[in-house]
């Protein structure tokens, strides 16, 4: 079982979420699709503070993500 990156996460967050449509989870988390885009591909890494931001959004918003399979797949 290895650690993921920060990039990973974001990913698989992203393929829970909205199934990997990173123009739908851009309007699910009110962020530019460049941002989420370049988030996606690497372009631009994601803090850990945005990441958690993006957690919660997605709690308040009563979208279930399985932790365990993002942060130790």
């Amino acid at each position: 079982m290895k650690n993921s990156t920060p990039k990973d996460v974001f990913q698989k967050i992203v393929n829970q979420s909205t199934e990997g449509n990173q123009h739908q989870f851009s309007l699910l988390i009110e962020k530019p699709y460049t941002q989420v885009n370049d988030w996606h591909t690497g372009h631009k890494n994601i803090s850990l503070s945005s990441l958690i931001k993006i957690i919660k959004i997605l709690k308040d918003k009563k979208i279930i993500l399985d932790l365990n399979t993002i942060f130790y797949d």
